[in-house]
């Protein structure tokens, strides 16, 4: 939901890899990043980050990178 307060849901790919490794899991957002190229930023979160109140929207609004 997080992503959607943010995003058009049409610019959103939300994959669920569901329990298949950190490796596999790596893997699938490699590919998918060097298939785009619409994108001057891509975010690879993973469902067991923890964003802190108003960070990822003053990310977004900087256009910081963290990494």
């Amino acid at each position: 939901e997080l992503f959607k307060e943010y995003f058009n849901e049409k610019d959103l790919e939300i994959i669920k890899p569901h329990g298949i490794g950190n490796q596999a899991t790596f893997d699938l957002q490699l590919e998918a990043l060097l298939k785009q190229n619409n994108s001057e930023f891509v975010y690879f979160a993973e469902d067991d980050y923890f964003f802190l109140p108003i960070k990822f929207k003053k990310m977004l609004l900087k256009r910081i990178i963290i990494f």
